[in-house]
């Protein structure tokens, strides 16, 4: 009987029943005015927005490589936490919790809204998008900032440019900039890897070690 009681010990504190090692967890990578449990939590979005197996598959790696970084807006309707904006990110939650992963209590901030009616206004002002990205923009943007498409093309979503495009203009500036500053010449290398998963920690082990290197998915099913 002590060793049942310890083994139910263990499962609830993080151990699975064969083995010793700890559950997967959800970072929390934010602060919010207060934190709630995601089974407290209540969308009140409905079917407004769909999420298919490709967005899915994005927002579960950018959850799981990133943490929950944005607090979920709330609106607190006589005690009962509703969301106004997170809709997304709490149903792949509650998937990932039913695989198996660890929820940690979640912040949130509070908004206001004297009535459902205004609150859900308030779910389209926040889907609303006023400000227009372009492929130009971005571009202009990742180069102020430093960052790596690269790095970010499986875990973000902007159907308003072409990610495709848009890598093949940073490579085309790329060497452009490689023959300013050398003999006309650039050298490379092509590596074939197995799958997405092969081809990420490849070039992130190239940036570590100070090369330049840049993902390029190409069709072989015409091949003889």
């Amino acid at each position: 009987m002590l060793e049942n009681q310890a083994t139910v010990r263990l499962s609830r504190r993080g151990f699975i029943l064969n083995g010793s090692y700890p559950m997967k967890t959800i970072k929390i990578a934010c602060t919010g005015a207060a934190t709630a449990k995601l089974e407290d939590l209540i969308p009140l979005q409905g079917n407004l927005k769909g999420l298919d197996a490709a967005r899915y598959k994005k927002l579960k790696r950018a959850l799981l490589e990133h943490g929950f970084s944005f607090p979920f807006f709330v609106w607190k309707d006589k005690g009962k936490l509703k969301i106004l904006d997170g809709h997304q990110r709490d149903r792949v939650l509650r998937r990932l919790q039913a695989q198996g992963y660890e929820v940690p209590p979640l912040p949130i901030a509070f908004i206001e809204a004297k009535d459902e009616t205004e609150a859900r206004k308030k779910i389209l002002l926040l889907s609303s998008q006023y400000g227009e990205m372009t492929e130009d923009s971005l571009l202009e943007y990742l180069k102020e900032s430093d960052i790596d498409l690269d790095d970010l093309q499986d875990t973000i979503d902007l159907p308003q440019v072409n990610i495709d495009k848009l890598l093949q203009q940073l490579e085309s500036d790329l060497a452009s900039e490689a023959a300013k500053t050398g003999n006309g010449q650039q050298f490379q290398v092509i590596v074939e890897c197995g799958d997405k998963k092969e081809q990420r920690q490849l070039i992130a082990k190239l940036k570590r070690q100070g090369l330049r290197a840049h993902a390029m998915t190409v069709d072989t099913s015409d091949r003889l």
